[in-house]
């Protein structure tokens, strides 16, 4: 089991300090989980680009994902067509289409089809796929072709996501392999000590009154 997210932070800011208590922290523990997100995307590209797959614990699950519709309107004018779309957490852009490990029904057995917005177009001219659900991804927006089932209300989502905060609490497991945790944290350390040689302006008089004066 993978430790969570504040066990993690927690042990990275005792470290920096020293494993000294002190009730005036000069690190904010959410500084702390915004790098671990960002050092966690750099690990994970590294690792797909040198072993070719993805652990299963970086996925997160996201389902009751609603289903919204709305009229296509152009120049104030409606066009007759509807568009279904759901709003999506952000997916890790640095790992590509492989983020994705599922996207469609909420009985995890009916995958839509991920396409490219020139796919999307073509689509119903082929006979082959003008009646398969698929999906196109624009930002967080997940456009959805060929609804399988009429009044369908909610989807779901199986990726890799680039804001852990959005899936998860700092109690739940962080979603990287254990291999890779002791790295993240050097990584961090290294950066965020760099800074604490820097003495808080207490005066704001302007002047430089840093170490290297």
């Amino acid at each position: 089991m993978s430790e969570s997210l504040e066990q993690i932070g927690y042990r990275i800011r005792d470290s920096i300090k020293g494993f000294i208590s002190n009730q005036d922290e000069r690190i904010d523990i959410e500084i702390i989980y915004r790098k671990m997100a960002a050092v966690r995307s750099l690990l994970l590209k590294e690792q797909y680009n040198a072993q070719g797959y993805l652990d299963e614990s970086i996925f997160g699950q996201k389902c009751c994902l609603e289903v919204q519709c709305s009229p296509i309107v152009c120049d104030g004018l409606e066009s007759g067509d509807v568009e279904y779309w759901v709003d999506a957490p952000d997916i890790e852009a640095l790992l590509g289409d492989q983020a994705i490990r599922y996207f469609g029904g909420p009985d995890l057995r009916s995958p839509y089809t991920h396409r490219n917005l020139n796919g999307a177009t073509y689509q119903q001219y082929n006979i082959y796929t003008s009646h398969t659900p698929s999906y196109t991804i624009t930002g967080t927006k997940f456009t959805i072709y060929n609804m399988p089932t009429k009044g369908l209300k909610f989807v779901c989502l199986i990726a890799v996501f680039e804001d852990v905060m959005s899936i998860c609490t700092p109690s739940d497991p962080f979603p990287l392999p254990s291999t890779l945790i002791h790295k993240m944290e050097l990584l961090i350390k290294k950066d965020l000590m760099s800074t604490l040689t820097l003495k808080p302006d207490l005066k704001n008089n302007a002047q430089d009154e840093g170490p290297m004066k």
